[in-house]
């Protein structure tokens, strides 16, 4: 079969930091493109109340938690040249928060491990997306914006944090070769104003037409 055959996958992943925009980006692309939005459910992790009364004893079954509902949820939602599907979150930026877990000791070295050996192989057999939209911003922005929202179970949330994040964020990403990366300067843009959302619809709708 040849490349013209090939349907462009229907799946746009939209990933950065805590506090970078990743929902109402979300929203508003998936609006503009006319598609379905996939936004990620906390609360239906079991372990998540009990991980913020015991970290190290709860991180890795956090981690595989999501890991297990996000996987489950792209292959749900892959249609070849179908309605554009946006999630509000990449599952392979579990990876990220495994990384920060581990070097802040959150993680010992097998926990580590069984993690990345299960998102590698989930990586293996789930479909690409068309692109992944990378919202970035300095992380003294992020934990302003955090602050402003008032999430209780974010109170904890420390720029320390949220720049180990960043670090950790920024080498991922500039190792992922999993699709076309659309990199947004978050802080800078409001991607609530129409201009500025505007031309990241344009650059995702470019992927989903091939």
């Amino acid at each position: 079969m040849g490349d013209a055959d090939i349907e462009t996958s229907n799946l746009v992943f939209v990933a950065g930091n805590i506090g970078a925009g990743k929902s109402t980006t979300s929203s508003r692309l998936s609006s503009a493109l006319g598609g379905r939005l996939v936004t990620e459910q906390t609360d239906t992790n079991p372990y998540l109340a009990r991980f913020y009364d015991d970290m190290r004893r709860w991180t890795l079954h956090v981690d595989v938690h999501f890991l297990a509902e996000r996987t489950l949820t792209v292959g749900r939602e892959y249609r070849p040249g179908g309605v554009p599907t946006v999630f509000d979150r990449c599952y392979l930026e579990g990876a990220v928060f495994a990384e920060v877990a581990h070097g802040s000791g959150l993680a010992t070295d097998d926990e580590r491990g069984t993690f990345t050996t299960l998102l590698d192989s989930f990586a293996t057999v789930l479909p690409a997306p068309a692109a992944l939209v990378y919202l970035r911003a300095e992380p003294d922005i992020l934990l302003d914006r955090v602050k402003s929202r008032g999430r209780g179970y974010e109170s904890g949330i420390t720029l320390d944090y949220l720049q180990a994040l960043q670090e950790a964020y920024d080498r991922w990403i500039d190792g992922y070769t999993g699709s076309p990366v659309i990199v947004v300067d978050s802080g800078a843009v409001d991607l609530r104003e129409d201009e500025a959302l505007g031309d990241v619809v344009r650059r995702v709708r470019a992927r989903l037409t091939g």
